[in-house]
């Protein structure tokens, strides 16, 4: 409410006279108020001034006034009202300057242009709008596109305390959520429930990553934390999220893709990682070959004696690890491989820790029949030795007519130790004729690895299966038989035998090799190098066949 001052001051020659207010600009009469309060509203003009010129009058906008003497002619013409830069604001939300000693802060003297000019800023355009991709648009719309985005669980009852039962709050935003598809998102905290939460197909998950969003179920018979289910055309995505349990001993799997044309993308995510998660962690059974698992930056944390990960379903949909850690966090015994999969599965640039075992037979990937892609690939993964690991790959069945694709692989470090990558159930593959009838086979990693063996005075069996080349140190004269595991159809293996004996060393090869006839000695302080290539030839049988002429130097 604004005073006009020259009026309650007086106009001179305006005596007795009279004045107008027009709403600035116009030739309409503005509303006016005789006190601060504006306890009543006047319309009535012209207004008659008294004997001094003066009256006393209120108005909320910029009028223009116009003074009359008593005969009606004009005597004066000005702008009555406030504008934005000659009103002071004084604000905990804004920052002024104080008159007096020039401080600068919250609660200091500012002005209203002052503020709206901030907002304008802010929002990046005019009018109350705010610009959203470029467009401005009103603070109403752009707050109902993001709501028709997101579905927070909070806003449908969640607390995410750890201790309340959020299971009906997250339904309740799923359900929401998947009318015309959308993001579940959950804010920090910990989201306890003691039911299944289903996510249908159109439906993503977004957390704010890290620790700080945990999905908990609190369950001895849920049966899953989350499963995924139906066929998607599309993808879902699932990214920031921690799954795991809370309070009671979970046995059954945190993650359960259970569609048969599922499309599932997982995120920077972490998955186990507390002391009540004890079960399989994603069970991925999808029986169509156009569905898609996969794990991108995920972390598994395995704190019971249960897999990681187990893939189930025929045929199986493909299943993609990449950039993920898997660690054994229990200290204790268990032989539960870590990744427990059939056919489609592409796993790159993993590390795979179970050193925390004291006991058990630990193989860390177990892989099976292929039945629609061919086969298996591991590739660029690291794996750490320790008490209970006896390999990194295991292929479960007798004389297998199948392989993996496997290249760039690290087998144990200079802290753990070393370790074998090939720990197959028998030690042979199919016969000849019937071996990798998809034409999918190759152990890149064991062509890059080597290792020496000096001499032990008598026979000694070197480790074809895992090593493509090995040198032998002879020290003892006399005749050492040289043995060895078997290979697969292809495997190539480089003997060197360095002869320090003091005299001629006649090399004999002994179980699973095949020589030729006739191996030239080797002359003392001198080289023999002898390459060989395993060929099978019946039920787990075969030989490692030389396969060029013995070099001598």
């Amino acid at each position: 409410m604004h005073l006009i001052n020259p009026l309650v001051a007086g106009i001179r020659g305006a005596e007795i006279g009279s004045v107008e207010l027009l709403e600035r600009g116009t030739s309409t009469h503005a509303v006016y108020y005789k006190d601060f309060a504006a306890t009543q509203q006047y319309s009535a003009q012209p207004i008659a001034l008294d004997s001094f010129g003066s009256v006393t009058l209120y108005v909320d906008k910029l009028v223009d006034v116009l003074v009359h003497d008593s005969n009606g002619v004009l005597v004066r013409q000005f702008v009555a009202g406030d504008y934005a830069a000659a009103v002071e604001v004084i604000s905990q939300s804004f920052t002024g300057t104080d008159y007096r000693d020039g401080t600068i802060g919250a609660s200091k003297p500012t002005n209203l242009a002052t503020v709206l000019d901030r907002l304008k800023a802010s929002t990046g355009t005019t009018d109350w709008n705010v610009l959203v991709a470029g467009i401005p648009t009103t603070l109403q719309a752009a707050v109902a596109g993001v709501a028709g985005l997101y579905y927070n669980v909070k806003s449908y009852g969640a607390i995410g305390s750890g201790i309340a039962d959020d299971g009906s709050a997250i339904a309740a935003a799923v359900t929401a959520a998947a009318i015309a598809g959308g993001t579940v998102f959950f804010p920090p905290g910990v989201y306890r429930t003691t039911t299944k939460i289903v996510i249908p197909v159109n439906v993503c998950i977004l957390g704010t990553g890290g620790t700080s969003c945990k999905l908990a179920i609190d369950s001895l018979v849920a049966g899953a934390c989350i499963e995924f289910t139906g066929s998607d055309n599309g993808m879902r995505t699932v990214r920031g999220m921690w799954f795991g349990s809370i309070n009671t001993f979970f046995s059954s799997q945190l993650l359960f893709i259970s569609g048969a044309g599922a499309r599932v993308v997982f995120e920077d995510c972490l998955v186990g990682n507390d002391s009540t998660s004890v079960g399989i962690q994603v069970w991925t059974s999808m029986s169509s070959i156009d569905s898609l698992c996969n794990f991108v930056r995920c972390s598994f944390y395995q704190g019971g004696s249960s897999t990681i990960i187990l893939q189930t379903g025929l045929p199986c949909g493909r299943l993609t690890l990449r950039d993920c850690d898997f660690k054994s966090t229990l200290v204790g015994a268990s032989s539960s491989t870590q990744l427990n999969v059939i056919d489609g599965v592409l796993v790159d640039g993993c590390r795979f820790d179970a050193s925390s075992l004291t006991g058990g037979v630990l193989y860390y990937i177990t892989y099976g029949q292929p039945n629609g892609f061919g086969g298996c690939v591991f590739t660029n993964n690291r794996f750490k030795a320790g008490p209970a690991v006896v390999g990194a790959f295991r292929n479960p069945t007798a004389n297998p007519t199948f392989g993996c694709w496997e290249s760039g692989n690290s087998f144990g470090d200079l802290l753990s130790g070393n370790m074998e990558g090939y720990s197959d159930a028998s030690d042979g593959y199919a016969p000849l004729g019937q071996f990798d009838t998809a034409g999918l086979r190759s152990r890149a990693s064991r062509e890059q690895r080597s290792y020496g063996i000096n001499d032990p005075g008598g026979a000694t069996t070197v480790n074809a299966k895992d090593y493509a080349f090995v040198s032998i140190l002879r020290t003892v004269a006399g005749v050492q038989s040289i043995n060895a595991n078997k290979g697969a159809m292809g495997d190539r293996l480089v003997v060197l035998i360095v002869n320090s004996t003091g005299s001629p060393v006649a090399p004999t090869f002994g179980t699973n090799f095949a020589p030729r006839a006739g191996l030239a000695t080797i002359p003392n302080i001198s080289r023999g190098i002898y390459p060989f290539m395993w060929v099978p030839v019946g039920g787990g049988a075969g030989n490692w066949m030389q396969c060029a002429t013995e070099v001598i130097a």
